[in-house]
């Protein structure tokens, strides 16, 4: 038993003596260095959740003021890109709304929507894409758009498909 502890600190001396032999040969007084220098592409990305994809039209219905609220759809729109890069949120319907809307074709009704948040705007509702709302730079942004129509409904119960779409042109 005795014999193992002189081995331990033999061999610790032989290490010690071994280091102290090299130590010169390690201390080298020349001095390495580099530059790295990479390059990173970050692509742009959007996401976008709505509360709803539908609108509901009844029959028949118009406020005092010709105005019927139709809905709130709530958006949640991120984006990565530029910082001067442009982000645009969209809106259109599939559906024929001269169809399920009398008068819209003429003006004098339609469903219209009004943004809240920032970068919502204000339009009205039409077969090709409507910009809903327009803001610069990448970041996250949440909203609602409330939908209205102006004047009657046609004559039975109707369900408006919409597409909201965001893009970073």
């Amino acid at each position: 038993m005795l014999g193992r502890p002189s081995r331990v600190v033999g061999a610790l001396a032989v290490a010690a003596a071994l280091c102290c032999a090299l130590a010169p040969a390690l201390r080298a007084s020349d001095t390495a260095s580099a530059i790295v220098s990479f390059h990173s592409d970050i692509n742009a990305s959007s996401s976008l959740r709505v509360s709803s994809s539908l609108l509901t039209l009844e029959p028949g219905l118009q406020s005092a003021d010709g105005r019927v609220v139709l809905g709130t759809i709530e958006f949640r729109a991120a984006a990565r890109t530029r910082s001067d890069g442009e982000v645009v949120l969209t809106v259109e319907t599939p559906a024929d709304l001269g169809a399920l809307v009398p008068g819209s074709t003429d003006g004098l009704s339609g469903i219209d929507f009004t943004g809240i948040g920032d970068g919502a705007v204000t339009g009205r509702l039409r077969s090709d894409a409507q910009v809903a709302g327009r803001w610069v730079g990448s970041g996250v942004r949440s909203g609602q758009i409330v939908f209205s129509m102006r004047g009657p409904a046609a004559g039975s119960s109707a369900t408006v498909p919409l597409r909201f779409v965001l893009s970073l042109p």
